[in-house]
């Protein structure tokens, strides 16, 4: 009698086991722990700095990018992140490995604030070619970039308050004017993956490099 109640037992523990693990492995993508995964980098760059070529070498070197965010033209999320750090622009977020653009470099200080253990990265250059560049692609960064972030100020200022701010954090600049291997070693330090020093995958990138960026038609 025991050893058939002992049999039953353990029949009923490993179907318990069973049905819990099946369990697990079907909502795994749903556990907090899982789900809430923040990307390993955030793009907090302008546009026009390089955030497309930015995206495109991380993207060849196997991570899972999102170049534009979710978030620029939905005023009730973004002042939702703002305050609570969670939302749609959130839950964007955690589906990708690095992040960048808008609606990100209107939310530095949301991110310190919420996260101040998150990666942050600026894509970069100088005031003057920026400021140029913005002329002949006056639609870039849209109304969420003059109006949202920039409070209608002009884009001389827009462009120092972002600069300072990134200076104010510690931001790491990946600057156009630099070389290519400084591009990289930022990149590589932020990320902590030495191997992206070993590639030339950056060379072939259009818009990236010194030479590819002073002949692009993209300027």
């Amino acid at each position: 009698m025991k050893n058939k109640i002992l049999k039953i037992l353990i029949v009923v523990l490993v179907l318990t086991l069973t049905i819990s693990v099946l369990y697990y492995l079907y909502n795994f993508k749903n556990f907090e722990f899982y789900s809430n995964r923040l990307p390993l980098a955030i793009n907090v760059g302008l546009p026009r700095t390089g955030t497309q070529s930015f995206d495109e070498f991380l993207t060849k070197n196997g991570y899972s990018c999102a170049h534009i965010g979710y978030g620029e033209n939905d005023i009730v999320e973004l002042n939702k992140f703002k305050q609570t750090g969670k939302g749609k622009i959130y839950d964007f977020m955690c589906n990708y490995q690095v992040c960048g653009d808008s609606p990100y470099y209107g939310l530095i200080n949301a991110f310190k604030t919420h996260y101040p253990n998150i990666k942050l990265i600026a894509t970069h250059r100088d005031k003057k070619s920026w400021l140029k560049s913005m002329g002949k692609h006056r639609s870039a960064g849209g109304s969420f970039l003059r109006k949202y972030y920039g409070n209608n100020k002009s884009l001389s200022v827009i462009y120092d308050d972002h600069y300072n701010l990134c200076k104010k954090y510690n931001i790491p600049l990946v600057s156009l004017n630099d070389d290519d291997t400084e591009k990289i070693n930022v990149i590589a330090n932020l990320l902590e993956n030495s191997t992206l020093r070993n590639n030339d995958v950056y060379s072939n990138i259009d818009g990236w490099g010194n030479k590819n960026f002073k002949s692009s038609k993209k300027e």
